[in-house]
């Protein structure tokens, strides 16, 4: 088949969405009681008849994949079902009923579809990597075989419109490793020869529709196929391709989305899970239209189970499978009808924080067009994200480029919740509140305490930059085929010299010379220390980890874990970092801006273990937990220097171009500069 070749189009839109753990999930509304019946829906429902949100009762606990028909009748596999040789398929009315189960003797039915009275599926054959596709007669019970699809290595999606059945499918002849890295908007893309075939029931016929770079597409309500795919030039694209005009291609509509696994599309635009700054995992809308904002349709919750086929929608509806739950939410409700609230950040860090309903347009720009654009007055923007590190966050606060924020509904109890140094560091020397921490991290070394003295390491006792590089130094000695631990420089480096400037106001010292001198030869000699693989903090050989989300689910009831301030426990407060959100006092959207920050703020205040809520019972009572609230309790947010004034310098040091007496001069009069003396 001659490849169907993408059109260049001039539409360009700024990119997507990053831990914290979530609220709960919205509270179901006036849907009706769920019923019993058998019955069947004589056509589409009628959205008004139904509520906002609902969770169908299933009474199963496995499911990885559901379809609908053009009744909404609702159909899922029971991955639990112990009858032999044969696959249970649960149905439920609209109204969250249970029907009849369907019994198809084939085993292992996956990647459904429903239409024209029929379930379409997909199960493996008596080759392990080889499926079939197959029709299953809703009313007769006849399941037929209606081809073998031995071109496929894997099959990802089925859908179905008017006699034809899509499929989403891994073709090794198009399996060419291509794929980008971009860093500054953590994405990272590798094609793996995704195609996009249709299956024509009515001629048994099997036929390639689109053989580009494909990540994963979803039928429009009018028929169309709506394509996500890579251009080759690491930019993502979202691309119609009409079955009713011989498969042509519409215009390209670039969009990169962080973690896309699975989106769903009204005819005006996308529906799809996505993670924010703190890997918060949530719905979003994006309509299909220039300029046109995200809308984020639920709060954001914990990282959990999306597969390639699990958002659906139908009929003003929007069906999500996740965690073995299915949630139907109703768009008109989560989707607000709003001027986009004009958001910049300097590089990535998420697309917007978890407000639902609000249409946030997100720029990510360069760090010295931030700079420029906040401190001038600019009009062009309502709020900007700016990490604490860099050294114009300071600027932000001194030189008023903020909208006092003291009367916004919803901040002052936000702010009050917080620790003290994060109130402090949220108020400048008038008492206004010049920002909205949205996200704290202090970088700490998780430690199995029992494990480590086998291996005698002691992080316990660890208090200087040197005692932690004798650590894991000692770590690459011992290890064994059974353990395993993680160690990032780069974190211990940033860290120590920022706490070290703290309280400093010379590099020409005996503490830096040889904190340098340890940080030199630990950083010459591996940029990661580590087992291969991921450190598994429940694996009986575990060690430590210096990456890792220090609130994961996994680790807050656990009493063997303990916590050590990246740079050594020596009494003094740990350096946090922060990102933060400041209004802009001259945007013409102020009003709408002021509300949405309200909503931030009752939204993070609803979160819990966040490590920025300074109220003790907030926080599980467990010996980690513990700890992490008081690696939190012991902190100060670093706002008045940035690692640019000695990172290049150091750098060259590691690279023996320059000697240390050279480091200390120039980082020393880099330092003069910056802090104006």
């Amino acid at each position: 088949m001659k490849k169907l070749t993408p059109l260049l189009a001039a539409l360009l839109l700024l990119t997507a969405c990053g831990g914290n753990t979530g609220n709960p999930e919205p509270t179901p509304t006036s849907a009706p009681e769920p019923s019993s019946a058998a019955h069947t829906p004589a056509g589409p429902v009628n959205p008004d008849e139904y509520g906002d949100y609902f969770v169908y009762p299933l009474d199963f606990e496995r499911a990885l994949s559901f379809t609908l028909d053009e009744d909404g009748i609702v159909y899922l596999p029971d991955l639990e079902s112990s009858e032999p040789g044969v696959s249970i398929v649960k149905a439920y009315g609209f109204d969250g009923g249970e029907l009849e189960p369907h019994t198809i003797s084939v085993f292992g039915v996956s990647t459904l579809c429903a239409g024209g009275g029929k379930l379409f599926f997909t199960a493996p054959t008596s080759s392990p990597s080889v499926s079939a596709l197959y029709s299953y007669d809703l009313q007769t019970g006849k399941t037929e075989e209606l081809m073998v699809l031995e071109r496929f290595s894997r099959v990802k999606k089925t859908a179905y419109w008017e006699h034809t059945v899509y499929i989403l499918a891994i073709d090794p002849a198009y399996d060419s490793k291509e794929g980008f890295w971009d860093p500054a908007a953590d994405i990272r893309y590798s094609y793996d020869g995704t195609i996009l075939a249709a299956y024509h029931a009515s001629e048994g016929r099997l036929e390639t529709v689109y053989d580009g770079k494909l990540e994963n597409f979803a039928v429009t309500p009018e028929g169309k196929l709506l394509l996500y795919a890579y251009d080759g030039a690491a930019d993502l694209y979202f691309q119609e391709l009409d079955p009713a005009d011989g498969f042509s291609l519409g215009p390209i509509l670039y969009r990169k989305i962080h973690s896309l696994s699975s989106f769903a599309a009204d005819g005006q635009g996308v529906i799809y899970g996505g993670m924010n700054e703190s890997s918060l995992w949530s719905l979003k809308y994006w309509p299909l239209a220039e300029e046109a904002g995200v809308s984020e349709m639920t709060a954001g919750t914990r990282m959990s189970l999306v597969m390639a086929d699990s958002l659906l929608y139908y009929n003003g509806f929007t069906f999500l499978l996740r965690d073995n739950q299915l949630q139907r939410y109703k768009n008109a409700a989560f989707i607000k009808d709003n001027p986009a609230i004009r958001v910049i950040s300097a590089g990535f860090y998420g697309e917007n924080i978890s407000a639902e309903g609000y249409n946030v347009s997100h720029a990510q720009i360069s760090r010295d067009e931030f700079a420029l654009t906040v401190l001038s007055r600019d009009q062009t923007y309502d709020i900007c994200y700016v990490p604490s590190w860099l050294h114009f966050a300071e600027n932000i606060k001194t030189q008023g480029s903020f909208y006092p924020l003291n009367e916004v509904p919803g901040v002052r109890e936000w702010i009050g919740a917080c620790f003290p140094f994060i109130q402090d560091a949220a108020t400048d020397e008038d008492g206004n509140i010049w920002m909205i921490p949205v996200m704290v991290e202090v970088d700490a070394i998780l430690y199995n305490g029992e494990n480590c003295r086998e291996a005698g390491l002691d992080f316990a006792g660890a208090a200087t930059a040197a005692d932690i590089i004798e650590n894991v130094r000692r770590a690459a000695a011992y290890s064994t085929g059974n353990s395993n631990y993680r160690f990032i420089p780069e974190r211990l480096l940033q860290r120590s010299v920022t706490k070290y400037l703290r309280n400093n106001s010379s590099l020409d010292t005996p503490e830096f010379r040889q904190m340098a001198e340890s940080l030199k030869g630990f950083l010459q000699e591996n940029t990661s220390w580590g087992s291969p693989g991921f450190p598994d903090p429940s694996g009986a050989g575990y060690l430590f980890d210096n990456f890792i989300l220090l609130d994961t689910p996994g680790l807050i009831d656990r009493d063997d874990l303990s916590l050590m301030p990246v740079t050594g426990a020596d009494g003094v407060p740990n350096s946090a970092q922060a990102l933060i959100l400041c209004v802009n006092p001259y945007s013409g959207n102020l009003a709408a801006a002021l509300e949405y920050v309200s909503a931030v703020c009752a939204h993070l205040l609803a979160q819990q273990n966040t490590g920025m809520l300074a109220d003790p019972s907030a926080y599980t009572d467990s010996g980690y937990m513990r700890q992490f609230y008081a690696l939190h309790a012991n902190s100060v947010i670093d706002f008045n220097l940035s690692d640019e004034v000695f990172a290049d310098d150091f750098d060259r040091y590691l690279r023996d171009e320059i000697s240390l007496d050279t480091l200390i001069w120039e980082a020393g009069r880099k330092l003069a500069m910056y802090r104006g003396e």
